[in-house]
């Protein structure tokens, strides 16, 4: 009869090579990372000495902003811009855009343009007559003038066929 063999301890898993060199690769990146770490901690320690040297010259020796030759923009002008852009009457157009709702025609796409006032349409009805009666609505409509059909085409997905339509108009915009 032989002894019985009892061993708690867990053997040691021999490594393999492929082991040993991911490893290795990992070892290497770790530096990498480490050394660009420090380079970049030494940028920016250069970058606050000269910023806290820039600041200690009196405002006539310091170098502009704004490189010679460029018009610096006025910040008031920016904001004042985008402050227009913003406060457009966006409600009032797309609530007449949902309103002129006509059956057989579904809007896919609006593009606006706020500070040129124009806004191009692409969408899909079932006929062309649905199409026509739709650009006659839109003319009619308050917000919008200058409405144009731009381009149309037929198109065939399995079973259905419809027509794929673009139009460009301008809207007003209440003073």
């Amino acid at each position: 009869m032989h002894a019985l063999a009892i061993n708690f301890v867990p053997r040691r898993r021999k490594h393999t090579l492929a082991a040993v060199a991911l490893f290795c690769c990992g070892l290497t990146y770790a530096g990498q990372v480490i050394l660009h770490f420090s380079d970049a901690q030494d940028d920016l320690e250069r970058a606050l000495a000269r910023q806290a040297h820039a600041a200690r010259k009196p405002p006539a020796q310091r170098k502009p902003l704004v490189p010679a030759g460029v018009a610096p923009t006025d910040d008031a002008q920016v904001a004042n811009r985008m402050d227009s852009q913003i406060h457009q009457p966006w409600d009032a157009l797309l609530h007449e855009l949902e309103s002129l709702h006509i059956p057989g025609v579904a809007l896919v796409q609006l593009d606006v343009q706020g500070q040129a006032h124009t806004i191009r349409i692409t969408g899909q009805a079932k006929s062309m007559d649905d199409i026509v009666k739709y650009v006659d609505r839109l003319r009619h409509a308050s917000t919008l003038s200058d409405v144009y059909l731009t381009g149309n085409e037929e198109k065939t997905v399995g079973p259905a066929n419809f027509i794929s339509f673009t139009l460009d108009a301008a809207w007003r915009v209440e003073p």
